[in-house]
């Protein structure tokens, strides 16, 4: 089976608390990996460095008097990208599992370049309830998946004894998807793949993220929404972590971070 090219993108000004930890997690994942940031984001152009990504500088979050303009940042990165191979929009707080690519290869992605992809995700909502995750294995070798190799959506992480964690809670949550009767199911911007092929045409990108809201609303529905309902697939084969600082609702970040800092204890 011949290899997959995956090439990614990820917007991250004020996110490299995070991208500290995704980044060693993530960075195997992918053949080209394009991180877009700030001038004044030097922490996460410090990631980059440390980690041999390639980081696109740019003043586009807040041009045009934009608060934060997240989708013109994704554009300038996927312009940096060869689309001969598959796309990825990946949030700079999401981890990828070790079997992605196998993950990928067993759902035959590769036979339907015309669909645009997304999985589900794990909420871990603290840098404790991370600690009580890495602690349970559910991210080394197979571990999403049961002995009888059924995938583990939901992990059980508080260990026994004297190692168990309070406040943890003994299963953590999963993400919400979103879909509405009018347009059905459609996978939103922390994971987002789709190939080359059905992003581009006569050597532009025929799809690219709506510049037009000021800030990370809705831009990553509205571009999903450029596939039809049966072009958008999910791909259960692997399920995705989201790590957040702190409960927080839904939008905070949305006009530039606001929750608290990611402290990897």
């Amino acid at each position: 089976m011949k290899p997959l090219l995956i090439e990614a993108v990820t917007v991250c000004e004020g996110y490299a608390d995070f991208l500290r930890v995704t980044a060693r997690y993530n960075r195997p994942m992918f053949d080209n990996w394009v991180i877009v940031t700030s001038p004044k984001d030097k922490e996460t152009q410090d990631v980059c460095r440390k980690y041999g990504i390639r980081c696109v500088i740019t003043n586009d979050f807040h041009s045009f008097g934009d608060t934060f303009n997240k989708a013109r940042a994704i554009n300038r990165g996927l312009s940096q990208l060869s689309h001969r191979g598959w796309v990825v929009h990946i949030d700079a707080d999401v981890i990828l599992p070790p079997h992605f690519r196998q993950a990928l290869n067993s759902a035959q992605v590769d036979d339907a370049r015309g669909n645009i992809y997304g999985c589900d995700r794990v909420m871990v909502k603290s840098a404790k309830q991370w600690r009580a995750l890495k602690a349970s294995g559910y991210l080394g070798g197979f571990p999403q998946h049961s002995y009888h190799n059924w995938l583990r959506v939901s992990p059980r992480i508080k260990p026994e004894g004297p190692d168990a964690l309070p406040d943890v809670p003994p299963v953590l949550p999963m993400g919400d998807r979103w879909a509405d009767v009018l347009h059905g199911w459609v996978p939103i911007g922390f994971f987002q793949m789709w190939h080359g092929e059905a992003g581009q045409g006569y050597g532009i990108n025929t799809k690219q993220y709506p510049i037009g809201h000021n800030s990370a609303e809705r831009t990553d529905v509205q571009f999903a929404l450029q596939w039809d309902r049966n072009n958008r697939v999910l791909i259960p084969e692997f399920v995705a972590i989201h790590l957040e600082s702190e409960p927080s609702p839904i939008g905070i970040n949305w006009r530039g971070r606001k929750s608290k800092q990611f402290v990897e204890e």
